[in-house]
Parts: C-alpha cells; sequence; structure tokens
C-alpha cells in the first residue's frame, strides 16, 4: 500500500534536517494534514512555516485539531484562529484517546459541539478522524449524527480494516504511524510519518479534499 496523503505534526521536524515537500509530491503524495491545534491553548509551533512548504510545493493543504476535554467554545476558537481555513483548507477534528494525558480525553459531547461549530465556522463538515474510540464509546451503537461526517480511520493493520457500524466505510484510512501497519511508511523528503491511503484518484481526492 501506498500514501494517498500524509499527516504530520512538530514530531516531524526533528530540528537534525527540513523536510522536503517538493521530494514528497515528486514520490506520488498528494497533500499534507498537519495538527494546527490542541485544545484551548496549544499552538504547534511549526504551523506557518509547514503551511507555507506545503503550499510552495504545490501541495493540498490540510489542518486537524486535537480535542480535550476543554470547553469546546475554546477550543474551537484556538483552531479557527490559528489553523485560518479556507474554502480549499481540508479541516479535520481528531477524536481519539489522549494517550499521554488521559484525564484530559475528550467526550462524545465535546466532539460534537466541535463538529458543529466548525461546521457553522467553514460552511461545511470536517472530516472525522477517530479509530478504536469509537467503540469505547459507544460499543457496535450506531451514532446517526455522527454519519454525516466522513471517517478519516485510523487502524494500523494489514487488513482493510473494521470502521464502526456509524459508517459502511472509511473515507479515509491512516494505515501506519511510521512504524506499525504494512505498507509505505517511509516518505521522500519526509521520512516515516502518519500514512493514508484514499480509495480513489489522485483527481477524486483533490475534489473531496475540503
Amino acid at each position: 500500500m501506498t500514501p494517498s496523503f500524509i499527516d504530520l505534526s512538530h514530531h516531524n521536524w526533528d530540528g537534525r534536517r527540513r523536510l522536503d515537500f517538493g521530494k514528497a509530491k515528486n514520490s506520488g503524495i498528494a497533500g499534507v494534514v498537519y495538527k494546527a491545534t490542541e485544545g484551548a491553548t496549544y499552538v504547534d509551533p511549526f504551523l506557518a512555516r509547514t503551511r507555507q512548504a506545503v503550499k510552495a510545493a504545490g501541495l493540498l493543504w490540510g489542518v486537524y485539531h486535537f480535542a480535550t476535554a476543554a470547553p469546546a467554545a475554546a477550543q474551537a476558537a484556538n483552531f479557527l484562529a490559528q489553523a485560518e481555513p479556507d474554502d480549499q483548507t481540508f479541516v479535520a477534528l481528531d477524536f481519539e484517546h489522549n494517550d499521554p494525558h488521559p484525564t484530559n480525553t475528550t467526550t462524545p459531547a465535546i466532539a460534537r459541539d466541535l463538529l458543529q461549530r466548525f461546521e457553522i465556522a467553514l460552511g461545511r463538515k470536517p472530516k472525522l478522524y477517530t479509530g478504536a474510540f469509537m467503540f469505547t464509546c459507544f460499543g457496535s451503537r450506531p451514532q446517526p449524527d455522527l454519519a454525516a461526517y466522513r471517517p478519516w480511520w485510523a487502524a494500523y493493520t494489514t487488513q482493510a480494516p473494521r470502521v464502526h457500524p456509524t459508517w459502511d466505510s472509511y473515507w479515509a484510512w491512516q494505515y501506519s504511524d511510521g512504524a506499525a501497519g504494512a505498507g509505505v511508511k517511509d516518505v521522500p523528503g519526509i521520512g516515516p510519518c502518519d500514512c493514508d491511503y484514499f480509495p480513489g484518484s489522485a483527481a477524486e481526492l483533490a475534489a473531496a479534499w475540503a
């Protein structure tokens, strides 16, 4: 499996080298999604630098917000002010367990509130990045109010993942974190990173990106 797009954060800027998004594009990568914010106050220190470099390379640009237990209004304000998404920007909410800080894990109610706030601000629905946390929160019960948000599903498996019954299938599949999972994990110009597969052509991905 080869990645259609990649997602990054400050962890990928290791201080020893510069990321080369031109090389990534030449390898077949169509876009980059970057962690812009987390919670009510955190802003990724490499956000502006990455945005400039990705756009200069002619790649599709996207941003996501890592949800925490902070009030949704403050989280939404942080994301929208810092990410500055336009109508061509991929936008996603990261709804998962907060492994480093479990007591700061978001809740379904906060996630729903954030999705609605993003949708109102953007005039379109954001993507929903999630995975096994859906089963943790809801068991196998479909969630009709989340079904309209396209699932960007995380599962580092060798087989096509089992998504939550809320959806029939994934919109995109994060199949590797740069170490676990099958397929290509080391992207030219970037190195090992989160790799994502879109089940369609590059033109279809571009059309569905924002």
